[in-house]
């Protein structure tokens, strides 16, 4: 992953280092996605967590709901190493390896499509979500999670205090490279509604998160 234009995939140590200073700190954020949206799947409902990194709302999903099944792919190989130790006796979950802008999936295999904080990282966006309204059902549902561009300060410094193992007095820093370089790479309403729009999904509804430095998009295929 390069760390100032959000692109390709997070090497095995950084993948370990993402997942122990930032995804460790925001368990509340994925708590929420699984709550919103995941909580109470029916019995044979198929998920996919698309950039699903250390299988953090995957694994959440898969105990909430035993009766569904969810799926997390990621490019990387690290992250996807990570996931499958989280997912060891969990059987209603699996994770591999898969690029977001050529899925090696089936069309219309799944009920849902979720991605959290992915879009940001593909060189093109629009592929991306195409691809993950392919492989929904229809009259299934995409769900896109993303850093808000026009995001506050206030809820950036929010954020950043939840992160874990950051040198004392760095936090500031820390919230000017993720306005710069994270939200910087990130979207805007607007735009996540034209993503939506484009790809041909109905019923669209995008807002940002209150308190959070986020902005969540779904639709319908």
């Amino acid at each position: 992953m390069h760390l100032f234009k959000m692109e390709g995939p997070w090497i095995r140590g950084m993948a370990w280092l993402y997942d122990a200073i930032v995804a460790a700190g925001i368990g509340d954020l994925y708590d929420a996605v699984v709550e919103g949206l995941l909580c109470d799947l029916p019995a044979g409902f198929r998920v996919l967590d698309l950039g699903c990194g250390s299988g953090q709302i995957a694994m959440r999903a898969a105990r909430r709901n035993p009766e569904a099944f969810v799926l997390g792919l990621d490019l990387s190989q690290g992250q996807v190493a990570r996931a499958h130790g989280r997912g060891l006796g969990i059987p209603n979950v699996g994770f591999g390896v898969g690029d977001a802008l050529c899925l090696p999936l089936a069309d219309g295999g799944f009920d849902l499509v979720v991605s959290a904080a992915m879009i940001k990282h593909l060189p093109d966006r629009r592929q991306g979500l195409a691809q993950m309204q392919r492989v929904c059902k229809e009259g299934g549902t995409v769900c896109v999670i993303e850093v808000d561009r026009d995001l506050s300060r206030e809820a950036t410094r929010g954020f950043v205090k939840k992160w874990r193992w950051v040198l004392p007095g760095t936090r500031w820093l820390c919230s000017e490279y993720f306005v710069r370089f994270v939200a910087g790479q990130g979207l805007t309403e607007r735009e996540l509604v034209t993503l939506f729009v484009d790809a041909g999904l109905s019923s669209v509804n995008v807002q940002r998160v209150p308190g959070q430095p986020f902005v969540v998009g779904i639709g319908n295929r």
